[in-house]
């Protein structure tokens, strides 16, 4: 199970509470303030951190940089979703 946006809101930390997550997803607007200093990094390490107490991988959402993956890295997030990985692209139309 994947806890998608973590660090949203407040129930997040009740799902993960409540229910076995195998992955959790931080929020991209952490991912965006963790380079402006070391009490945004901070939130990050506190969520890896966690995730870690409660066996479950990590991704960072919205990674657009080059800088921003390998701050993530550092950060000890093991996977990153975003642009600079590629753009959303169309479902393939299936035979219906």
């Amino acid at each position: 199970m994947c806890l998608d946006d973590f660090g949203a809101g407040a129930a997040a930390f009740r799902y993960l509470r409540d229910f076995q997550i195998d992955v959790l997803k931080i929020d991209g607007q952490y991912v965006r303030r963790a380079p402006l200093g070391t009490r945004e990094r901070s939130f990050v390490t506190s969520m890896v951190d966690l995730a870690a107490a409660v066996g479950a991988r990590v991704i960072a959402e919205q990674v657009e940089t080059l800088e921003e993956a390998h701050l993530m890295r550092v950060l000890g997030v093991e996977f990153g979703q975003g642009w600079l990985f590629g753009r959303p692209g169309s479902l393939p139309c299936g035979d219906r």
